[in-house]
């Protein structure tokens, strides 16, 4: 299974995610140019899953056309975590997945996450938001004085 899960892991990083034109590759039985995956495999920065394996998640399996390789930072786990989890399709029309879970580590509270994407540079782009130290989130902390209204 892992030269297939490498095949996968070739054509998605060829076809930047491309649902469809992976699709057509495998079912054209495209070369496979092994000096090229190797190539892939030794500058890629992150994990990766694809539909035939285990940790692949579970919910992804049942819908339709589901992204064939996912390339993630993380703990691969919280992918099958609905609590915790945003599934979505971003601007560029490839699907992602955010997960957060506050966890103890080291005896500091701390966000444990994945991170997942169709496209290696998507997924870049989510990392980066992710770990600016000011996300740029609505601070919902302060509590604002009303104004009182005279009478």
């Amino acid at each position: 299974m892992g030269k297939i899960n490498d095949t996968l892991m070739c054509f998605a990083v060829k076809y930047n995610g491309n649902f469809d034109d992976i699709l057509d590759a495998i079912k054209n039985h495209e070369d496979i140019d092994y000096v090229a995956m190797i190539q892939y495999k030794k500058e890629l920065r992150y994990k990766y899953t694809s539909l035939i394996k285990d940790d692949y998640p579970e919910f992804l399996k049942d819908t339709d056309g589901p992204p064939i390789v996912l390339f993630y930072e993380g703990n691969a786990a919280l992918m099958n975590k609905d609590d915790t989890m945003i599934y979505s399709v971003n601007s560029n029309k490839h699907r992602f997945i955010v997960s957060v879970k506050p966890v103890t580590f080291k005896n500091e509270r701390v966000l444990d996450y994945c991170a997942a994407c169709e496209n290696l540079n998507d997924l870049d782009e989510i990392l980066s938001y992710l770990k600016r130290k000011e996300p740029g989130l609505k601070d919902y902390g302060q509590i604002k004085k009303r104004n009182k209204i005279e009478r």
